[in-house]
């Protein structure tokens, strides 16, 4: 063989190697492994779902009673992680995803009832999703007991409290905590702060719970205190936190606690419920009383600078006029393909019977324009949504429907409805609100009082 031929050869598996060391690209994930899914933006990886379910719903798998919560349900392989009060305390429970039974249950009581601690609306029950990685699973409850146990049987790893036995500053006006725990890295990021003097957010070491850093800006006039919701998204190329806080919305490194950007706001009280959606370089968010939002940033560069305010509107909500906002507290929206679709609120009753009993409309909104292409009544309060596989799945008080994403027109492609009998007559708005959760072709629905497992995977899929 000649040399060329030789180094021809040569080459040739050099190549070869090169690309079987390649490592392929990485399958996204199929679980729901924290508040809003793996993606935390209320979106499924799952493909080869059903797209029109029978007449009375896709099948039940399995139900399980649970107590009560507004927490969302979290899944990882088999393990279902159900946050939720029970009696005079609070439990953790892992469900087998295939069968629904408890494998393992940590339980701890609160010392007093909610009550007696302040917390408002206490009968909505534990508020924040558990998060679940590799060996752990971290909690926190509706008086801020924050916990870390280990994902095979439930022990605890470490326990700290946001309260430890004080009263909170500001009861009346305060809900129990709800900041659901997020995990980037080994840094556990909380929003936790109470109204009062300061916006606040801190950072865990995941494994052990020692204090990372922690992140006070003072309350500008007319802020309420507090925060939302946070995500995670790249600003200037580095992770960050973004959440509305203190009238602006914010982006935090996560490694320092730094504020990297942040983009001001001049109504509302200075918070928002919804965490903000970030879809590439544009950003939705609702801070609470104000408009709804959509900035324009270049996130790419490095230091980030303002974004450009691309639309504020306004569409049905006419809780006190004509130029009222977008009623949507406390609802995510969810995008898909260049649209948002959300719930709001036309008009809120505050009075007798409360949320429960005003009307809802599910609405979809182009995103680079804020446009109204659709809305759609006969919703009630006690409202939820998120997407997968281009569908829509929205939560109402006791019924639950699947729609089409498609900014054409409203198109229904099955419901569930009556899912249980409790009336917002008694509980006023205080027994639903959950978003629903999907992992590996199974729809998990939290009602007041149990929890359902649907198949939805369309056994025609490849």
């Amino acid at each position: 063989m000649s040399l060329s031929r030789i180094l021809t050869v040569l080459v040739a598996f050099v190549v070869l190697d090169c690309i079987a060391a390649e490592p392929a690209p990485a399958k996204p994930s199929l679980d729901w492994p924290n508040f809003l899914g793996p993606n935390r933006d209320a979106t499924a990886n799952d493909k080869g779902l059903l797209h029109e379910w029978p007449a009375d719903g896709p099948p039940v798998l399995w139900k399980a009673p649970i107590g009560i919560g507004w927490a969302s349900i979290s899944v990882a392989g088999d393990d279902v992680v159900v946050a939720a009060m029970d009696g005079p305390g609070e439990t953790v429970r892992c469900l087998d995803a295939r069968t629904g039974k408890e494998t393992w249950k940590h339980g701890y009581q609160l010392g007093a009832p909610t009550w007696a601690w302040g917390v408002g609306w206490d009968k909505g029950g534990t508020r924040c999703t558990p998060a679940i990685s590799d060996k752990f699973i971290w909690t926190c409850g509706i008086i801020g007991d924050c916990f870390c146990l280990d994902r095979k049987t439930g022990a605890v790893v470490w326990r700290r409290g946001f309260l430890d036995g004080q009263k909170p500053k500001n009861p009346g006006d305060w809900k129990g905590y709800v900041a659901s725990p997020i995990i980037v890295g080994n840094t556990l990021f909380w929003s936790a702060s109470q109204s009062g003097t300061e916006a606040t957010a801190i950072a865990w070491a995941a494994d052990t719970g020692k204090d990372l850093w922690t992140y006070k800006d003072t309350l500008k006039p007319g802020s309420r205190g507090g925060n939302g919701l946070g995500g995670v998204a790249k600003f200037g190329g580095e992770d960050c936190f973004v959440l509305v806080a203190n009238k602006d919305l914010k982006a935090i490194r996560t490694t320092d606690g730094k504020e990297v950007w942040k983009q001001e706001f001049f109504a509302g009280r200075g918070i928002g419920i919804p965490t903000p959606l970030v879809v590439g370089n544009d950003i939705v968010c609702m801070p609470d009383l104000d408009f709804a939002y959509m900035i324009e940033v270049d996130r790419t560069q490095n230091p980030v600078p303002q974004g450009k305010k691309v639309w504020r509107v306004n569409h049905l909500a006419k809780r006190w006029g004509d130029d009222d906002p977008y009623v949507s507290f406390y609802h995510n929206w969810v995008h898909h393909d260049g649209y948002l679709y959300g719930f709001v609120w036309p008009e809120l009753d505050m009075g007798t019977g409360g949320f429960g009993k005003s009307p809802a409309y599910l609405i979809c909104v182009e995103l680079k324009t804020g446009k109204l292409m659709w809305s759609e009544g006969g919703f009630k309060q006690g409202c939820s949504l998120m997407t997968a596989d281009g569908m829509l799945f929205a939560r109402a008080h006791q019924k639950m429907v699947l729609v089409e994403c498609n900014p054409k027109a409203y198109t229904l492609k099955g419901k569930l409805e009556n899912l249980h009998a409790l009336s917002n007559d008694t509980n006023p708005g205080q027994i639903d609100w959950v978003m629903p959760s999907i992992a590996n072709g199974r729809l998990y629905l939290r009602l007041p009082t149990e929890l359902i497992c649907y198949d939805i995977h369309d056994p025609k899929a490849k």
